[in-house]
């Protein structure tokens, strides 16, 4: 059976996966130790020479290739600020610098820290760095997916239902397209009564794919003279076997890297004239404010709801932790990450279940949704203030190109650091933004009401924002 499903925060797997048993699924990866040998402990000697190491150089090369934007924007050295998951002894770099190192090694200091462990070492080896603790690990529980029971069944089957209720209940229709690079995109979308009618382009969230972004779309009530564009972002969805297929070289994507994806996208389909509305939510309002911020000439304007341009402090320390919410995969750890979004704690452990059996529907691996999420972090900075003068700057150039942007937030956000509205408000002024607060709203659900998601009250101040009313 193809599986599918309608939870706003879960991955789907793409039609053209083969289905897998469950027990399968929980099949773990085997962490190997790496002992290292001749650690080097001075601060200015960087990391151990590790003879049986023959890869660090290569993986160290591939790795710092994620830090390239930083450094650029920084004029400084290439560094890595987020590793994604690893296991024990993984290669993998150090924190700020960009060295490579394995298991036990110590990294070189960094900002004065002195010399510290690897970010892959097992947690319980005697080391002798200079600093004891770890400036950020990676090492992640990789807990066996759950076991299908014929309840979760039922649950997916009715989901499934659902969601083709929705798409032709909004006339969508599901499409693809195959990009410049070869990748094929699905996408939704519903046409125009009007050949010269403007263009909305969606993006959606981290873990969700296209039909789960119908019920912000809908929220919008869009005039029927504007075509509707969702794709799968990169690495959801229909593209969930192509970032399969990178292997140990997946690191998941910036949302520069996204935006620019969304250029690919459009120049494929070869019929959207001139600008398109954007529209986003969490990780998708990132990738519309990069959108916006690099391909001016693209944009009318962009609404963006919990744009995930810059986090809070608290996510920021549970990622160095290696606490990747996101990247949940057992009932137990589905819990937080629907708080985390905003879920009420009886709502959270109430839909936690379907969450965990509809993540293993998606038929990956225990890393890949951290991977994801330490992706879109990678070229944002090492902190929540580095990350919000990010953000910043891509508003400046925003307000160089003259384009307008609507943010649109929780008063109670966990995720997006209370920052990024004024970022882009004061870059942009009066004339060309406006930051609207929702009271009591989470990332995406309002944590006293399980019956109120973002998605309803942020649809009208978009369309307003827009024109389409």
């Amino acid at each position: 059976r193809r599986h599918r499903r309608l939870h706003p925060v879960m991955g789907r797997t793409a039609s053209t996966v083969p289905q897998l048993s469950y027990a399968a699924l929980a099949a773990t990866c085997a962490a190997a130790l790496i002992s290292a040998a001749g650690a080097a402990n001075d601060a200015g000697a960087g990391v151990a020479a590790d003879p049986a190491c023959p890869a660090c150089a290569a993986e160290e090369a591939s790795l710092l290739q994620i830090g390239s934007a930083a450094s650029a924007r920084q004029g400084t050295a290439t560094v890595v600020d987020w590793v994604g998951p690893c296991s024990v002894g993984d290669h993998v770099t150090c924190r700020g610098t960009g060295k490579a190192c394995s298991g036990a090694q110590c990294c070189p200091s960094f900002n004065g820290s002195g010399t510290f462990p690897c970010p892959s070492a097992p947690a319980d080896s005697a080391n002798l760095c200079q600093a004891p603790a770890k400036l950020q690990n990676c090492l992640f529980e990789a807990v066996p997916a759950p076991n299908a029971s014929w309840q979760a069944a039922n649950a997916l089957e009715a989901a499934w239902d659902a969601e083709l209720v929705s798409v032709q209940a909004h006339n969508f229709v599901r499409k693809s397209v195959t990009l410049a690079n070869g990748q094929v995109v699905g996408y939704l979308e519903r046409s125009s009564n009007c050949s010269d009618g403007r263009t909305l382009l969606a993006f959606h969230g981290l873990t969700q794919v296209i039909y789960d972004f119908i019920e912000f779309v809908a929220a919008l009530d869009a005039p029927e003279d504007v075509r509707v564009l969702i794709p799968d972002a990169m690495g959801h969805g229909s593209r969930i076997p192509y970032a399969l297929s990178l292997g140990d070289k997946l690191k998941g994507w910036t949302a520069k890297e996204r935006a620019d994806d969304a250029v690919a996208f459009l120049d494929a389909l070869g019929d959207v004239p001139g600008v398109v509305d954007v529209y986003g939510w969490s990780m998708g309002g990132a990738t519309g404010l990069s959108f916006t911020a690099y391909h001016p000439d693209r944009v009318h304007r962009a609404a963006l709801v919990a744009p995930a341009a810059a986090f809070t402090e608290g996510v920021l320390e549970q990622t160095n932790e290696g606490n990747l919410a996101a990247n949940f995969r057992s009932v137990a750890q589905a819990v937080p990450w629907l708080e985390a979004i905003g879920m009420p704690p009886a709502a959270a452990r109430q839909g936690a279940p379907l969450l965990a059996w509809q993540r293993a529907a998606t038929l990956v691996d225990p890393k890949y949704w951290g991977r994801m999420w330490t992706g879109l972090l990678s070229d944002l900075g090492p902190d929540a203030a580095a990350m919000v003068a990010n953000c910043r700057g891509k508003a400046d150039l925003v307000a160089r190109a003259g384009k307008s942007v609507a943010v649109i937030i929780g008063t109670a956000d966990a995720i997006v650091n209370a920052g990024v509205p004024d970022a882009i408000a004061e870059a942009l002024g009066p004339e060309h933004s406006q930051v609207t607060m929702l009271p009591g709203l989470g990332h995406y659900g309002d944590p006293s009401d399980a019956e109120v998601t973002i998605p309803a009250p942020a649809g009208p101040v978009a369309a307003k924002w827009l024109g389409y009313v």
